[in-house]
Formats: C-alpha cells, structure tokens, sequence
C-alpha cells in the first residue's frame, strides 16, 4: 500500500507543477482551475504568477519529499480561498451555469488532494511551539475531509455523466466502439467510485479502480485531445485534472491517521 500512496503523491505533485506551469504561461486564464479574479481582489496579473510560483514550489516539494506535508496544507488552504472567493460566488450568482459547477467541482477535488497528501505524510510534524507549526496544525484539522470531498466530486461527476451522456460520447476516441456505452459506464463508475471511497467499502478497492479509471481515460481521451490543440489551454488543463484526481484517489486508499503532536514536533 506504500507504493500505491506513493504513486498518488507522485502524480498528484507532477498536477501541481502543471497547474503552476499554466498559470506562469496564461496568468489568470486557467479557468478550469480558478475562475478569473474578481475586481474587488488586488493583485491580477500578479495573482495568477504568484499562485504559478506557488503550487510549482509545492509540486517540487511534494515531489522531491522537502517540507511536503507543510507544502500539501498550504496548497489545500490556497485552492480552498480560491474556492471562497471565485468559485462559489459565481456559483450563486450564476446558479444555471453548468460550467461554474464543473469549475467548482474540479477544484474541490485539487483541494481535496493536498489534504490527502499531507495526511499521507504521517512522518512529518509541525512544531507547535512556534506560530508558524501551530498554525499549520491547527489548519490540519480539516485534512480529513478530503476523503469526503473527493467522494462528492465524483459523485457529482458521475452524475453529469449520465445526464449528459450524448455530449461525453461525442469524446471518447473513435477506435473504441460503443461510445455511449462507455460514457454511461464512466457515469456509474464515478458514483460507484465516490460512494466506496466515502465508505471505504468494499475495503480500498473503489479508491484504486477510480484512480485507474481516470488516469486511464486522461491516457486515451485528454492526451489525445491535446496533441491536436497544443495552444490550448483548456485541452492541458483537462490533461492536468486527471493527474491530479488519479493521484487523490490512489491516496484515499491510505490507512487514514490521525495522531497527536508534541510540542518538540519540528515542522
């Protein structure tokens, strides 16, 4: 299961240097990861640099195993902000606009896999007796709702499947036959996914198949798609996304754990 978590970490990092790289070449025009920056926000362009800046240095720490649970936390709090501040507004305020759902669903699913990540670095600690290592331990509180919030984004996903089953067809490769078969088949496999990894039922079964499944439609749908755009951003994002939700659900198969720090804990 150390390899398996491991992997997760691994893809859901190298997500994290695409998303970062992204936002260096677009700025705020990642739309699919965070909707532009609202007026009342200073910072745009810079906004979209820094948060470039940023989830490359996580990805590399996370990767490369340096400060990779403090990294994880932050990265989970930042999408989280991102969350409050663009995605939900534009979700009330747009409440038909299928495309904020999308939006806000991805993201919650990125949120949720720095949580999972830094959960699954049970050998780091923060240290308590300052106020960076007690602020980042007492924002680990929240880190094991990621499971949960995974589970909802694929729940949600599998729904949109069915519901729009004709539109996802129409993108499934055509030298694989029956593709309305297997839109339909991704729709009951996301809700089985998000269900069993909830659950944890049937053991972690659903978090491994889900995580297969999508790293392996990224493999045949969004590499292919994004051969042929290669100026698209969109098309790499999509790309982006299945890393990253592969390697959140490979984590939520790890033993959850929660245990309790000392003050001599070091971050």
């Amino acid at each position: 299961m150390e390899k398996i978590t491991t992997l997760g970490r691994q893809l859901y990092a190298i997500a994290l240097l695409g998303y970062g790289a992204l936002f260096l070449l677009y700025a705020d025009a990642v739309g699919q990861l965070a909707p532009s920056w609202p007026a009342w926000l200073p910072g745009p362009p810079l906004g979209g640099y820094g948060a470039g800046a940023l989830l490359l240095a996580a990805g590399l720490a996370i990767l490369l195993g340096k400060k990779a649970r403090v990294a994880a936390t932050l990265t989970g709090t930042l999408v989280l902000g991102w969350i409050v501040t663009r995605n939900l507004p534009l979700m009330v305020a747009h409440p038909a606009d299928i495309g904020a759902r999308n939006n806000a669903a991805e993201a919650f699913a990125i949120c949720a896999g720095a949580w999972l990540a830094a959960g699954s670095l049970t050998g780091e600690k923060f240290n308590r007796g300052n106020g960076w290592g007690a602020g980042l331990a007492t924002l680990d509180w929240i880190r094991p709702a990621g499971r949960f919030l995974l589970a909802g984004a694929l729940v949600f996903f599998g729904l949109e499947h069915l519901q729009f089953a004709g539109y996802v067809a129409t993108l499934v490769p055509a030298w694989i036959p029956g593709p309305l078969f297997w839109a339909r088949f991704c729709g009951v496999a996301l809700l089985a996914g998000g269900v069993g990894i909830a659950l944890r039922w049937p053991a972690r079964w659903p978090a491994l198949l889900t995580g297969l499944m999508i790293f392996l439609f990224g493999l045949l749908v969004n590499a292919p798609r994004v051969s042929t755009r290669l100026h698209n951003p969109d098309e790499w994002t999509s790309l982006v996304h299945t890393l990253a939700w592969s390697g959140a659900a490979l984590l939520s198969a790890a033993p959850s754990s929660r245990r309790k720090e000392s003050p001599e804990d070091v971050t």
